[in-house]
């Protein structure tokens, strides 16, 4: 299983105690734990992005990974 995190400084995790403590990452360690199944995680959040921002930078992931 594929997780796909797109969007800004939240997402990113500015202001994280670590790059594991973003909400992404956190999510993804549930997700595996509770289905048993390996989730990867690809986070090409940028803080600072806005939405023009994320439609024209992180979208082509969305075809290149199949999330």
């Amino acid at each position: 299983m594929r997780y796909l995190a797109l969007g800004d400084s939240y997402t990113i995790g500015t202001g994280a105690s670590g790059k594991a403590r973003n909400y992404p990452s956190i999510l993804a360690v549930r997700l595996t734990e509770a289905t048993g199944t390996k989730v990867g995680l690809t986070n090409p959040a940028v803080s600072g992005f806005t939405t023009q921002d994320l439609i024209g930078n992180e979208l082509g992931y969305l075809r290149r990974l199949k999330p």
